[in-house]
């Protein structure tokens, strides 16, 4: 029985001159001695609240934080998770901007789309099962 699977495609890189129109559009994100810890409202557990998520491992938490169902009321695991980059990320700061699709039968999408101080590098999207706790 298979509990865990991944592929992964590694892409032969080479420098491009591209049009201007397609170029990285800059996103200010505060330095790390400017950011306070923020704790998790919907949450008391200790794995929840003693993560500081500052890498491209937010792409994991794309259905927590666009969280459109009340975590004290639902569940809504990811089943699955794709990440895609159209570069590799620079620098210790990842952004997660996220959004949730909530299906009628038990199913959803988280997505989110992730950024860097030079801008917008990927996508990442769960595939979560919903159910009522």
């Amino acid at each position: 029985m298979v509990v865990v699977g991944a592929t992964v495609l590694k892409i032969k890189t080479q420098t491009l001159t591209l049009p201007s129109e397609v170029t990285d559009q800059p996103i200010e994100l505060p330095e790390a001695d400017q950011i306070s810890a923020q704790q998790p409202e919907f949450s008391s557990s200790p794995f929840v609240t003693g993560i500081s998520m500052r890498a491209v491992v937010a792409a994991d938490f794309c259905n927590a934080t666009a969280a459109t169902l009340n975590f004290r009321q639902w569940t809504f695991i990811n089943a699955g998770l794709g990440v895609h980059f159209a570069r590799q990320p620079a620098g210790a700061w990842i952004l997660l901007d996220g959004e949730s699709w909530i299906g009628p039968d038990g199913a959803g999408l988280a997505m989110a789309r992730l950024a860097d101080a030079r801008g917008y590098f990927g996508r990442a999207i769960q595939s979560l099962v919903i159910e009522k706790r």
